[in-house]
């Protein structure tokens, strides 16, 4: 199947920005867990480990990227549901801190109105 020029760039900025986050959290978090669970490593070892994984994922952008745009309809969906899984994972992990629930009307004014009525 051949693909368009726009849906070439539409399916390369994914993949490639999937790669170098996945590459980037996993080595993260993995040098995380192990400094957590050994304790007697430098937290320097989380930020080489950190930045290692983004290392890992530009260069496996440029080696694979195109080869990777090419395949991309052809390849198997329990493979893209995996990214598709642990991207949904990482976007919900990444924005843990942000309020999304209390931007609505009935929100700010259940959140707003009753704590000043009891003060």
């Amino acid at each position: 199947m051949r693909m368009s020029k726009a849906e070439s760039t539409i399916v390369g900025i994914f993949l490639g920005f999937a790669c170098i986050w996945l590459s980037f959290v996993t080595c993260w978090w993995t040098a995380a867990i192990v400094y957590a669970i050994v304790g007697g490593i430098s937290v320097n070892v989380v930020i080489v480990s950190a930045l290692a994984g983004l290392m890992a994922g530009i260069v496996l952008d440029i080696l694979f990227l195109r080869r990777w745009i090419l395949g991309f309809y052809a390849a198997s969906l329990w493979l893209l549901a995996g990214l598709y899984t642990a991207l949904c994972v990482l976007a919900v992990a990444s924005f843990m801190g942000l309020p999304v629930g209390t931007f609505s009307a009935k929100s700010n004014v259940l959140g707003g109105w009753l704590p000043s009525l009891t003060c």
